[in-house]
């Protein structure tokens, strides 16, 4: 992965989770649905490109049992050099260590 990129273990915010689904073409959803299910998210990362959101993945599920992958994106200037590999593996580290 790039040197260049950070990742973070945060729930991006809604206008950055807004701004990621429509950079990678991604159906519309409304603001009150987004939020909801942001705020459930048991896991979230986020990846940047200096102060730039680049991308993110989270966890949703029960916390006990079930562990769902969820939103894994990547704007398309960024994919194919691994970042979402990176998310996938901060993702994989917080399930082998929680679940």
């Amino acid at each position: 992965m790039n040197t260049d990129i950070q990742l973070i273990e945060r729930i991006p915010t809604l206008d950055e989770y807004l701004y990621l689904r429509d950079s990678a073409g991604w159906y519309p959803v409304e603001d009150e649905y987004v939020e909801g299910g942001l705020r459930n998210s048991l896991y979230s990362v986020c990846a940047f490109h200096g102060s730039t959101l680049i991308g993110m993945g989270r966890i949703v599920g029960d916390g006990g049992i079930y562990y769902y992958v969820q939103d894994i994106i990547v704007i398309p200037e960024f994919q194919n050099k691994g970042i979402g590999m990176e998310i996938m593996n901060s993702i994989m580290g917080h399930i082998h260590a929680n679940a």
